[in-house]
């Protein structure tokens, strides 16, 4: 892809597919014009994640630690003026709300044997962690520098 081709790039949930974030923000930086908009929203975990079995700790997004100040600073590092960040509390916490009264983790349990307790007993701490602003969503607004 040529450099400097696009206004806008929209980032949702890719950071655990990135295995190199500084790399995947270099890329971003060369592709946007200058004065381009990267739009970054994504998981975010202070502190350990909760232990879930894998694959689902990868599903989630909640596959190793990831602080918002952490994301906001590499984007800066990167060449970028961030113009804003949102943090979306009540969003995440009406997410679990749902998953919580649609999931039902004894039947579960019952069916998966010990992976089926490891999932429940980490989606408890899941639900704590969310509750506690250990686990996050936000959004980051950012200007390639000219």
């Amino acid at each position: 892809m040529p450099s400097e081709s696009f206004d806008v790039v929209l980032g949702e949930c890719v950071l655990c597919l990135s295995p190199d974030f500084e790399r995947t923000l270099d890329d971003v930086g060369r592709l946007l014009k200058p004065g381009g908009r990267l739009a970054l929203s994504d998981v975010t975990i202070t502190g350990e994640p909760p232990a879930l079995p894998a694959p689902i700790d990868e599903l989630l997004c909640l596959d190793g630690p990831r602080e918002r100040t952490w994301i906001c600073r590499q984007i800066s590092q990167a060449g970028f003026e961030i113009n804003g960040v949102q943090t979306h509390r009540e969003d995440i916490l009406s997410m679990r709300d749902r998953l919580s009264a649609t999931l039902d983790f004894e039947r579960l349990q019952v069916a998966l044997g010990d992976r089926g307790t490891q999932l429940r007993d980490g989606a408890s701490e899941l639900e704590a962690a969310v509750e506690s602003g250990r686990i996050g969503y936000c959004s980051v607004v950012a200007t390639r520098d000219s």
